[in-house]
């Protein structure tokens, strides 16, 4: 394989897939960034300054610089449907066996992001802290709270 202009590419080209011809379901890592990006385009638009920590030995995805000058340290999840409840995991990692559960000293609030409708819900951390997973029904939990980041 060759370029336009004749010459050759500098990697082999013979294991590249043509355009549309491979499978782009995002993995679950994906959908997660996927969670975490438009948890910072929200962030944006209500005025408060993510900043995300340079290397990923941290249990908070992001760092808000609050309205009111506070820093507020931020776990992001995906939620998912799970028999007629919102769900996520609680605990660092996949593998509960080999991950633990988060603790209070890990961040302030964990922000649980519903795809459908690109809603937040917020829990501090002292809520979840322990616990490997939380379920919630539509309508019973906070959605969209983002005034408890302020207090």
């Amino acid at each position: 394989m060759t370029d336009e202009t004749g010459g050759g590419f500098l990697f082999p080209m013979d294991n590249i897939e043509e355009p549309g011809t491979h499978d782009v379901s995002p993995s679950s890592i994906a959908r997660g960034c996927i969670s975490e990006t438009l948890f910072k385009l929200e962030c944006l638009k209500r005025g408060l300054m993510p900043f995300e920590p340079s290397h990923h030995d941290t249990k908070c995805d992001l760092v808000l610089l609050s309205g009111k000058g506070a820093l507020i340290a931020i776990q992001v999840k995906r939620a998912y449907w799970d028999s007629g409840r919102w769900a996520i995991s609680s605990h660092a990692g996949r593998d509960s066996e080999k991950y633990r559960s988060y603790t209070a000293k890990d961040f302030h609030f964990l922000a649980a992001h519903i795809p459908e409708g690109d809603v937040f819900c917020f829990w501090p951390v002292e809520f979840i802290a322990g616990r490997k997973k939380l379920s919630w029904r539509s309508g019973i939990s906070p959605a969209n709270n983002w005034e408890d980041l302020e207090r």
